[in-house]
């Protein structure tokens, strides 16, 4: 239920995953974000870009999953919405989400 609340930042290449998801706040937060919302299928559903602190947004009813990341690391060229996504495991803990 905190997601990113209370962190300071997000280093380039970290995101968080949030399931399930149909929206997002950043209240409270210290730092803007990038959000793309994901369908059941991982289909891009929306990008939403730069929401600054005690902002919110929303993927709509088909959204079911929501990645956040630092502003401006997700591209508007790679998350449009159509989009076919893939969650990939990467070394260690961390997982990637990445085009098909």
């Amino acid at each position: 239920m905190r997601g990113l609340l209370g962190r300071k930042g997000l280093d380039a290449g970290e995101a968080m995953l949030l399931s399930p998801c149909h929206a997002v706040h950043t209240w409270f937060m210290r730092f803007a974000i990038d959000v793309v919302f994901l369908d059941s299928d991982w289909t891009v559903v929306r990008l939403r870009s730069g929401i600054r602190p005690f902002g919110a947004a929303s993927g709509g009813w088909r959204s079911r999953y929501a990645v956040e990341a630092a502003a401006g690391c997700l591209s508007p060229a790679v998350f449009r919405p159509g989009a076919p996504m893939r969650l990939e495991r990467l070394c260690g803990d961390g997982w990637e989400v990445c085009g098909r």
